[in-house]
Order: C-alpha cells, then sequence, then structure tokens
C-alpha cells in the first residue's frame, strides 16, 4: 500500500507448469519490490503482461515450447531472469529494468508458424544496468500468398549490452511464386551508461537478409550506437 513509502507488493509463484487460455492476463506486484516466479512451463497463446516494480521476474521453465505464447509485455522490474533455453512469443517488449535482463542460453523466437511477419523484440535496461542476450530469432513466417511477410525488428538498449549467440531477423521466403522475399527487420543496439558504455560481441553472428522470392527483400540495418 501506499504511504510515506509505498510497501512491497507480494510475491507471486507459479511453481507447476501454466497455460494462459484468456487473453489480458496481467500480474501486478506494485511499484516496489514484489518478486513474479514462472517456477515451470508456461504456454498459452494468449498476451501477457508483468509489471514487478524493483523485484525479480524468474522464468524457470520453457516458455512456449507447445503453444507459443502471444505478445509479452514487461512495464517493470528490477531484475529479469530467461533461465531455460526456449522462450517462444509473439513479440517481447520489456522496458523500464533497472539492474539486469539476463538470458544467457536463452533463444527468443518471434518466428510465426504461419504466413506472418517476425515479432519485434524491444528490451530496455537503465544507466546502471546491464543487458545480456544470447539469440533472438524474429524471422517472418514462410509466405504462401501475395504479401511479403518481414522480419520483426531488434532494439537492445541498457548501460552495457552484451550479444553472446546469433541475432537472426531475415525476412521470410515466398514460396508461392507471387510475391517479393520480405524485407529483414532492424537491428539497433545502444549502450547508455553515463560513464563508459560498452557493447560486447561474443562470438556473435548477424543476419538481417531479406527474404527470397520474385525478388530479394531489403535487408534490414544493423546499427550500433556507441563503443564495440
Amino acid at each position: 500500500g501506499t504511504g510515506t513509502s509505498q510497501g512491497a507488493g507480494g510475491a507471486v509463484q507459479f511453481n507447476d507448469a501454466v497455460s494462459l487460455t484468456t487473453a489480458g492476463t496481467t500480474i501486478t506486484t506494485g511499484a516496489s519490490a514484489g518478486d513474479i516466479v514462472f517456477a515451470d512451463k508456461l504456454n498459452g497463446g494468449q498476451t501477457l503482461g508483468l509489471t514487478a516494480g524493483t523485484g525479480t521476474i524468474t522464468f524457470t521453465g520453457a516458455v512456449g515450447d507447445s503453444a507459443r505464447l502471444g505478445a509479452v509485455t514487461i512495464s517493470s522490474a528490477g531484475t529479469v531472469n530467461l533461465d531455460n533455453a526456449v522462450f517462444n512469443v509473439a513479440s517481447l517488449t520489456a522496458s523500464n529494468i533497472t539492474t539486469l535482463f539476463d538470458a544467457t542460453g536463452a533463444t527468443i523466437n518471434t518466428t510465426p508458424s504461419s504466413d506472418a511477419n517476425g515479432g519485434a523484440v524491444s528490451i530496455t535496461v537503465g544507466n546502471a544496468g546491464q543487458l545480456t542476450v544470447d539469440s533472438i530469432t524474429t524471422t517472418g513466417g514462410t509466405d504462401v500468398d501475395a504479401t511479403p511477410n518481414a522480419g520483426g525488428g531488434v532494439t537492445l538498449s541498457g548501460g552495457d549490452v552484451t550479444i553472446l549467440g546469433t541475432l537472426t531477423t531475415t525476412g521470410a521466403i515466398d514460396v508461392g511464386g507471387d510475391a517479393d522475399g520480405g524485407a529483414g527487420g532492424a537491428v539497433t543496439v545502444t549502450a547508455t551508461d553515463l560513464v563508459s558504455p560498452l557493447i560486447t560481441l561474443d562470438g556473435v553472428a548477424i543476419d538481417t537478409s531479406g527474404g527470397t522470392g520474385t525478388s530479394q527483400g531489403a535487408g534490414g540495418a544493423v546499427q550500433f550506437n556507441d563503443a564495440v
């Protein structure tokens, strides 16, 4: 509750597998401390909104391994941990992360199974925080009609940013013979530390190529806004 300062929110922990069956699920522990933990698998083709203030959000089990989640929005947290290799969602927006976003060993995958654009990934950590991602894939879904399907854009911003694996934002391939290949998604990486901002690439491969079709789609731009 509120007073001279806001009290800590109560922790929310799911100890068993969770299935989202209704759109618009939100979990909020307030603007101060209050953790949110998914200790097992999380599935269901629905949207999910999480707000943890200064608390920690942890995904221990696989996310979307049997039913990809819809758009996932993290509005605030002190720390976000993706502890499983599988994280399949329609899109991911994480903002107001103050200390750490750690996806070491995880693949954030927004590639649709059907004829659609790849979902965007946007992660923002504060100036004093660390953003670490392993692999991100936002490829457009295979094109079977006359409309090209683009790869989703990737925007990463944190005090220091480390990328450990692959960033793949390629456009969709047209298999119907009636469309251009999809455009590749843009990748933008920004380090915002106020003293010595640094972007670290550790054995990274980045591919923003356009997909093939009646002509090849445009490749996505790649921009590093700070020292690498």
